[in-house]
C-alpha cells in the first residue's frame, strides 16, 4: 500500500497538475514570507508610534494635572484666607465686647504712645538747651544787685 502511495505521489509530482501546484505553493509561501516580515517591520513602526503617542500623553496628562493642582492650591488657599480672615473679624469682635482693645488698637495707640514720646522727648531737650540760659541770665543779675 506504500508503494502504491508511493507511486501516485511520484506521478502527481512529475504530471502538469503537480509542477503547478508546486509552483502555486512556492507563490504562496514567498507572499506569505513577505506578509511576514512586511508585518513585522510594520509592526516595529506602530510600536514606535505607539511608544511616541504614550510620552506626548504622559506630558500632556502630567502639564494638565499639574495646571489643576496648581488651581485647586489657588482655590484652597483663597478659602484659608477667607476663613482667618472671618475667624480674625470674629475674635475681634468678641474682644471688643468683652471691652478689651483689639491687636490694630493696641498697635495704633502704641504708634501715638511713640509719637508722643518723641514729642516729650524733643521737649526736654529744647527746654534743657533753655535752662541753662536762665541760670546764666539768673547769676548776671545776681551780681549786678550786690
Amino acid at each position: 500500500m506504500i508503494e502504491n502511495v508511493n507511486s501516485i505521489i511520484n506521478q502527481i509530482k512529475t504530471s502538469e497538475f503537480g509542477k503547478t501546484t508546486r509552483k502555486s505553493a512556492q507563490v504562496i509561501l514567498k507572499a506569505n514570507m513577505n506578509a511576514w516580515t512586511t508585518t513585522r517591520d510594520e509592526l516595529g513602526k506602530v510600536i514606535d508610534l505607539a511608544v511616541k503617542q504614550s510620552r506626548k500623553f504622559t506630558r500632556q496628562s502630567r502639564s494638565t494635572t499639574e495646571e489643576v493642582v496648581e488651581n485647586l492650591s489657588d482655590a484652597a488657599n483663597e478659602r484659608v484666607t477667607k476663613v482667618e480672615r472671618r475667624f480674625q473679624e470674629g475674635v475681634n469682635k468678641v474682644i471688643h465686647d468683652i471691652g478689651l482693645p483689639t491687636a490694630d488698637e493696641v498697635e495704633k495707640l502704641s504708634r501715638k504712645v511713640n509719637r508722643l514720646s518723641k514729642e516729650i522727648q524733643s521737649k526736654k531737650t529744647a527746654a534743657k538747651r533753655r535752662v541753662p540760659r536762665k541760670k546764666a541770665a539768673a547769676k548776671r543779675s545776681t551780681r549786678r544787685a550786690a
